[in-house]
């Protein structure tokens, strides 16, 4: 551990105890987002006791909804690596002889070990595997990194399942639509770059309802969501591009007015071993269409 590294957490600890006392909202956010790139480990969070500070804040409703879910998302984090090095200090001690490691509390769930089947959960009947199955993947999912009670998460899930089967099963293709959904949960509860998704739900602080309405967009992570937003606009400049680019041609025929005055524009809208698709615009009635 660098003398240097916990000087600088230091230093920092005592800027967020300042700024939390004088109500420096934007301060303390951005002292948490400096701490969130922090490279932390175990022995920094020992000799710092950064977390208790980072515990204060989060308590701290009066610095706004931002300041606190970063505060819970890194002692989350932190939560987590401190028992990973934990673990690991206890897995490399020598054999045999006196040891100082303490054995783990009887009943205890280890984060990152938990599941419907080794969490002994029983769940009730659905009358259909299917939804059966869906049920076990969203709670697998939502008890990822959580100590909260097995009772209470299974409660969760299964309000959550409903709601998605109340949403799509009576619809037209409701069944497609009901697994793509459950999928689209699935992934980002699981996804291990966005625990603050999971803390959320796990904790009450988002309701199941809520969750249920979110699109893969809202549930993503900031990272994630970021390059989405990217994605999506470099994509847009592509076809603006694109279409200032247009030729000409009478190669192809409107199916519309059946006049040959057209102009065109090529882009490669799927992998790249794939045909470009071709996007038409008839000159004559405005009439648009494409192919591959």
């Amino acid at each position: 551990m660098g003398a240097s590294e916990a000087k600088t957490l230091l230093q920092m600890k005592r800027h967020l105890q300042a700024a939390a006392q004088d109500g420096k909202k934007a301060q303390a956010l951005d002292l948490l987002e400096q701490l969130d790139a922090f490279d932390m480990n175990a022995a920094l969070l020992k000799e710092t006791k950064i977390g208790i500070t980072v515990n204060d804040l989060r308590k701290q409703n009066a610095l706004g909804d931002r300041v606190t879910t970063l505060a819970k998302k890194l002692l989350l984090r932190w939560k987590t690596s401190y028992r990973q090095d934990a673990a690991g200090k206890t897995a490399s001690a020598p054999s045999g002889g006196s040891t100082s490691s303490q054995p783990r509390p009887a009943g205890r769930v280890e984060l990152r070990e938990r599941s419907m089947k080794l969490d002994g959960v029983n769940p009730p009947p659905l009358n259909s595997q299917l939804r059966e199955r869906c049920l076990e993947m969203l709670y697998n999912a939502i008890c990822m990194d959580s100590d909260v009670d097995a009772a209470k998460l299974l409660d969760m899930s299964a309000t959550l399942e409903r709601l998605i089967h109340e949403e799509f099963l009576d619809a037209q293709g409701g069944e497609a639509k009901y697994k793509a959904k459950i999928r689209s949960l699935y992934s980002n509860l699981k996804d291990k770059e966005n625990p603050e998704l999971r803390y959320r739900i796990s904790q009450g602080y988002l309701s199941v309802t809520a969750l249920a309405k979110m699109s893969a967009l809202d549930m993503a992570s900031r990272e994630r969501r970021r390059d989405m937003e990217k994605a999506k606009s470099e994509a847009m400049k592509d076809a603006q591009t694109a279409q200032s680019s247009q030729s000409e041609t009478d190669m192809f025929k409107c199916g519309k007015c059946k006049q040959r005055k057209t102009k065109y524009y090529q882009m490669q809208t799927r992998s790249a071993d794939e045909p470009m698709t071709t996007f038409v615009t008839c000159v004559n009635c405005g009439n648009r269409w494409k192919f591959c």
